[in-house]
Formats: structure tokens, C-alpha cells, sequence
């Protein structure tokens, strides 16, 4: 059975997530991503199979087994191409939006065109060793893998998949039923009255949270504003709402961030120490103090730096590693010291 037919299997058993769509093509991607770590697919004579084997496995389930439009699943039969396709290039339409079927299409890849015609797949994909950050079978592997990702140019979907699995192999996983998919929130209506219009607010109201939300909506509404110590994680997630290419911040992205970015200067660490551990160098319960609005500038200054300059994982599915990442960072860890050893640095106090 091919790779794809078996994600397909996988996708809609028991153990898989059953989703329906329609989907974006990046969230197919990492639910996928699962079933790689399960050893549901491999490369050539059963071993592990390669990066270009997974790309290929990616590409052809959603040639075969998605419902996608027909200008756009030409494209991916061209890159399906074994000759002159490029399998990694179904990332170019991460953003497209698709539904998985119930039963496959198998299509032939010729060599001499990408004509797709239904018929039994005989393309074999490729088979070189694939690093995985399971094998280091850790945390502070894990780690250490998007440290070195980072250090060769970015986190890719390659490590950003497999570090969504190990991650959930942990048990810590981005909860996506806490906190769904949200779209076209650059078009929130941009007044707010005195007293909630809405049950939305009206909820807000009832917890005690008015002002606060007064205040964060008067954040997506002037981009003039500045945001408090106390208020700039709201400031930044109005600034994401209003521009996707701001970054959501909090706690714990700028936890993940800092121990896998490994260029932060020594003031910068110190910043991040104040906003994260107490004076007795222990996790406090949430960022605070002096360095709250440095931190974030900090982080967005350093964000990019995770990415890949090609077409690879959106700031969104950054912060889908970045805050289950650091929700675990801190919740394995206690002191200080405890996180320098995490991250693999040498113990200085």
C-alpha cells in the first residue's frame, strides 16, 4: 500500500484526527505529522522514511485523497514530477483551503509531462536518512534540534511537524478546541459603546472584565497607543487581530523563543530573567515586572529569526510550537538552573 493511501487510512481510524474541513493545507500538514511519528509511513525496505519521502507523501495525499481546486492540484502534479517536479513545493499553498475524501484516487506521475491519469501509482520516493527529534527520545532533545534548526536558517515544516509530535508525545500539544482557527479578524467592527451590545461582552462584563476588554479593543482600534507593564500581552494580540504579520506574545512564546534562540545578547537574557523567574530564581505564575514591554520588543525582534526565508510554517503555526513548548519548559522545570540544563547551557548562577 502507498504511503498516501496509508495516511488515509490512518487519517480517518481511531487514532487519527477525523477532521473533516475544509481544511488549510498547513493544518493537513501537521495533523500528518502525527502519523509519521507513529511510523505510519515509511521510506524504501521499510526504513525511515526521508524528508523528500515525506514531502512526496504529503504532495500525493493531497493530489489523491483531498478535494482541491483544479487549477491548484495541477500545480501539485507538476511538482509530483519524479524529473523535473519539486515535492516540497506543496508548501507554496499552505493557505489553500481543502477537504479530505473517504477513499483515494491513485494518479500516475509520468516522467515525460505531469499529466495526472487515474491509474496504480509506480513512482517510489525518495529514501535518504531523515534526523528526528525523536530520536533523542527528550525534552532537552527536542530542544536541541530547533536550536540547531535555527542555527542553519529556520524552522522548517520538517522540524516544525516533527516537533509538534514529539512535543504531543509528551502530552503537550497546542489545544485547538480551547482556542479554534480565527479568521478575517482584521475587519472586527471598531467601535465599542459604554455597556456590552453583545453576548459576547455581556460574558466579559459578567467575569470582571470590561475595562480590560475596553481597553484591548481600544488597541486594535489606534495603533498609536502604547501598551502598559501590565496589559502588553493584550497590546500585542490587538496588534496581531489587526496585522497577521504582528506575532501573538505571552509568557510562554517568549519562554520557547529563548531557549531556542541562541543569539540573544546578555542584556537581552537578563530582560528575559527578570520577566520569567522571581529573586529566588524560580518560574513566577505569569511574566511581570519592569521588563514586560522589553521583553516584547525582544521578541518580535527575534521571531523572524525562527523562520525560514522560503515559503515555510506562518507566524501563526510558529506560535502552535512556540506556547505548548514553553507551557512545557515550565512545567518540567522549576529553577533556573533547572532550565539552563534544559536548554543545554552551561550552569553560571
Amino acid at each position: 500500500m502507498s504511503n498516501q493511501d496509508k495516511l488515509l487510512n490512518w487519517w480517518w481510524s481511531p487514532n487519527g484526527p477525523r477532521e473533516e474541513g475544509p481544511l488549510p493545507v498547513r493544518r493537513i500538514a501537521t495533523l500528518l505529522g502525527k502519523a509519521r511519528h507513529a511510523n505510519v509511513v515509511q521510506g524504501r525496505q521499510g526504513k525511515t522514511i526521508s524528508q523528500a519521502g515525506w514531502n512526496y507523501a504529503v504532495l500525493k495525499f493531497l493530489i489523491e485523497n483531498c478535494t482541491i481546486l483544479p487549477e491548484v492540484e495541477q500545480k501539485l502534479v507538476a511538482f509530483a514530477n519524479p524529473q523535473t517536479g519539486n515535492y516540497a513545493r506543496w508548501q507554496d499553498f499552505g493557505d489553500c483551503s481543502t477537504e479530505i475524501r473517504r477513499t483515494s484516487t491513485a494518479v500516475h506521475i509520468t516522467r515525460s509531462s505531469a499529466q495526472a491519469q487515474v491509474h496504480e501509482t509506480t513512482v517510489v520516493s525518495p529514501d535518504e536518512k531523515l534526523p528526528d527529534v525523536h530520536d533523542q527520545g527528550s525534552l532537552p532533545g527536542l530542544i536541541a534540534v530547533l536550536q540547531r534548526a535555527i542555527a542553519d536558517g529556520g524552522i522548517d515544516y520538517e522540524v516544525l511537524i516533527q516537533a509538534v509530535a514529539g512535543l504531543s508525545a509528551l502530552g503537550y500539544q497546542y489545544d485547538h478546541d480551547l482556542f479554534p482557527e480565527i479568521e478575517n479578524t482584521e475587519n472586527y467592527a471598531d467601535s465599542i459603546g459604554e455597556s456590552p451590545s453583545n453576548l459576547a461582552e455581556a460574558l466579559l462584563w459578567k467575569l470582571g472584565k470590561w475595562k480590560s476588554y475596553k481597553r484591548f479593543a481600544a488597541y486594535y482600534m489606534d495603533t498609536c497607543l502604547t501598551p502598559t507593564q501590565t496589559d502588553v500581552v493584550f497590546y500585542a494580540f490587538a496588534r496581531h487581530l489587526k496585522d497577521r504579520n504582528n506575532p501573538i506574545y505571552d509568557q510562554h512564546a517568549i519562554r520557547a523563543l529563548w531557549a531556542i534562540c541562541g543569539d540573544l545578547t546578555d542584556a537581552e537574557t537578563s530582560s528575559c530573567r527578570s520577566l520569567l523567574f522571581d529573586r529566588h530564581g524560580k518560574w513566577k505564575q505569569v511574566g511581570s515586572g519592569s521588563a514586560t514591554i522589553e521583553c516584547y520588543t525582544i521578541f518580535v525582534r527575534h521571531i523572524r529569526i525562527l523562520m525560514i526565508d522560503k515559503p515555510g510554517p506562518s507566524l501563526t503555526e510558529i506560535d502552535h510550537l512556540l506556547m505548548p513548548l514553553g507551557q512545557t519548559i515550565k512545567r518540567t522545570t522549576t529553577t533556573y538552573a533547572e532550565f539552563q540544563q534544559l536548554c543545554g547551557w552551561p550552569i553560571n548562577g
